[in-house]
């Protein structure tokens, strides 16, 4: 049967995928009508518009061109702004396979280093088949993503070659994730070099990337885009060139160096010394008084411009795309710690309809964070605080456990209306929800059509410390 583009050229395909653009599948295709089930869309538009049958192989769907098809999903925002809903998960990681591979020979290179991304908005009771697509465009690998993509597969790899497959962590990544993915909580695997089965695993772009491709689709091919807005505080906040990347070119890295390798590299020679001395030798304008100096000599030490970035952003640009979350630990002079760890205020009707993967709490704890831990000094301003240290953590899976655990319980009691029984600093549990509005009149409105006060998820003060005395 003669298909109705080349399946031998990559333009010829986009195009064809394009009679999508700002239509349903259902428009072009009538009498569709998909099953519930994350993927259901894409392998519709596989069968109906491309017509060809989906597979699960290990190569690309249009195997002759080298392009895989994602299908990606958007959500609607209270702004009527449009973002990723949720991360993109590529193709299974085979253990076996995959600990026998290169880079440049891995599956997700193999499968996913060029592909053409649609992306839908997804309509809350609305059938996949009615949804409408805001963008149809090819993505490869960008040249100056390449290094990190690289260095996150090898960070997986090196983990199935020492026999650790079951303590890989999507946190861990920056840019090229490894998400666990099995319709049954408890489903195990084999591995390579070790006796203990391991979770199955995806590889996946975290929310965070599709984000920025979203973005880079708006400002650099509106050709591939219809119908796509924009949050405006996104659009505003929208930084590109050197000023706002840590690496400027490859030559920024010594042999053999990892991009957290850079960081260290960039920030060792400060340690221990005081952060008005640190501005003072970069050239960091200041006053006493001034509570944001310490930010603004760490943006110095890491090269890049300091920015007001947008909610949850932090201006860098290999941050932002990586969902890196940026805090600033300020100790007493005798080391401790008084202070708790604070994320956003939970959103009461939204917690109660989520489940566990696909939630903030999730997103939050699986994160990859970037630390800096100052030591106060002698009880005089912020320009004498010590910096101490500075370094990337993800939380790991016994801590990620409780977590979820602490969700849960979080998520029943306010389903339950129950709110004066979460779990408190003082249980020693490592997270505990307590107040963080502005004062009682701060409040949201609740799954019962009530108000309480806005209250937050925290870390532990112990908890945080401990993270930081491990680090030492």
């Amino acid at each position: 049967m003669e298909l109705p583009y080349d399946k031998t050229s990559v333009e010829s395909i986009k195009n064809y995928g394009k009679l999508l653009l700002g239509k349903s599948l259902v428009l072009l295709h009538p009498g569709i009508k998909l099953s519930k089930g994350k993927g259901r869309l894409g392998q519709a538009v596989e069968k109906y518009h491309f017509e060809y049958a989906p597979n699960s192989r290990d190569e690309p769907d249009f195997v002759e061109a080298g392009l895989e098809l994602k299908c990606v999903p958007l959500k609607l925002e209270k702004d009527n702004s449009m973002s990723p809903k949720e991360r993109l998960v590529l193709n299974m990681i085979n253990y076996f396979a995959e600990g026998s591979a290169t880079y440049e020979t891995s599956s997700f290179m193999k499968k996913d280093r060029n592909m053409l991304l649609m992306f839908h908005l997804a309509v809350k009771g609305q059938n996949e088949a009615e949804d409408l697509f805001k963008i149809v465009r090819t993505w490869s690998v960008p040249d100056e993503d390449a290094k990190i993509f690289e260095d996150d597969w090898n960070r997986i790899h090196s983990k199935i070659l020492a026999g650790k497959a079951d303590e890989i962590m999507e946190g861990e990544s920056f840019y090229l994730g490894a998400c666990t993915k099995a319709n049954d909580s408890s489903a195990r695997r084999k591995q390579p070099y070790s006796s203990r089965l391991a979770k199955p695993r995806a590889y996946c772009f975290k929310v965070a990337y599709l984000k920025q491709i979203v973005i880079d689709s708006f400002f650099n091919h509106p050709e591939d885009c219809r119908g796509l807005y924009l949050s405006p505080a996104w659009l505003s906040k929208y930084k590109k060139g050197d000023d706002f990347k840590i690496v400027k070119s490859l030559g920024d890295y010594r042999s053999g160096e990892t991009f957290e390798g850079l960081l260290r590299r960039r920030f060792s020679p400060y340690y221990g010394m005081a952060v008005g001395d640190i501005a003072n030798l970069l050239g960091v304008a200041y006053t006493d008084n001034d509570k944001a100096l310490a930010a603004r000599v760490c943006y110095a030490i890491m090269n890049v411009k300091n920015v007001t970035a947008a909610r949850g952003e932090t201006g860098i640009s290999e941050f932002d795309k990586a969902g890196v979350i940026m805090k600033t630990i300020r100790l007493e002079e005798n080391g401790t710690l008084k202070e708790s760890m604070s994320f956003p205020a939970i959103n009461y009707k939204k917690i109660v309809g989520e489940k566990w993967e696909d939630s903030e709490w999730h997103d939050i704890v699986n994160s990859k964070f970037f630390f800096i831990v100052l030591r106060k000094k002698d009880g005089l301003g912020s320009s004498a605080a010590i910096l101490e240290n500075s370094f990337f953590w993800s939380m790991p899976s016994r801590d990620l456990n409780v977590a979820e655990r602490f969700w849960e319980d979080t998520k029943e009691k306010i389903r339950d209306g129950v709110y004066d029984r979460f779990w408190k600093m003082g249980d020693h549990r490592l997270f505990h929800v307590r107040p963080h509005g502005r004062d009682s009149r701060d409040v949201a409105e609740t799954p019962q059509g009530t108000y309480e006060i806005k209250r937050s998820c925290w870390f532990n003060a112990e908890y945080v410390l401990d993270i930081i005395n491990r680090q030492k």
